[in-house]
């Protein structure tokens, strides 16, 4: 009876940081959205240069290259965030890749505030010995040879 309750315990913890890593990936990709606008911004700003036919009215090129460039830089970290946090959630889910949801827990760390608290409890969560062993028997039965007939 002592093994069933961390056992669920786990699985309950387990499939709310799934909830939770999906719901960040959603935030995130949206949030890193954003500097879209910027990269518009240094677009536009490249489009005038160049039509300004060396007149010296408007802002220089450079000054748009720097907006697509950073704008763009944020962009791609950002849903590169994103896309490896969906990805952490279909491994928990899944109970695969634990070196890999350990890694983006630590990750995770970095992104304050939501994602600091999230990589904390997660990282709590997953260094219980009783989730290593959830993970280490998916794993076995995984590399388990198919039953022959």
């Amino acid at each position: 009876m002592e093994d069933a309750k961390p056992f669920s315990r786990d699985e309950e913890h387990l499939r709310l940081l799934k909830i939770f890593y999906y719901i960040f990936s959603g935030i995130t990709a949206f949030s890193a959205s954003i500097p879209l606008i910027h990269v518009a911004i240094g677009i536009i700003i490249l489009i005038a240069a160049a039509a300004g036919g060396g007149e010296e009215r408007g802002p220089p090129a450079f000054l748009g290259l720097l907006f697509v460039c950073v704008g763009g830089a944020i962009v791609l970290i950002g849903w590169t965030l994103a896309i490896c946090a969906f990805f952490a959630a279909r491994c928990l889910s899944r109970r695969t890749a634990y070196v890999f949801c350990f890694a983006i827990a630590v990750l995770n760390c970095l992104l304050i505030p939501y994602g600091t608290v999230l990589g904390i409890f997660s990282i709590l969560v997953l260094v219980r010995p009783s989730v290593k062993a959830i993970f280490e028997r998916t794993r076995a039965l995984q590399n388990a040879p198919a039953a022959m007939p």
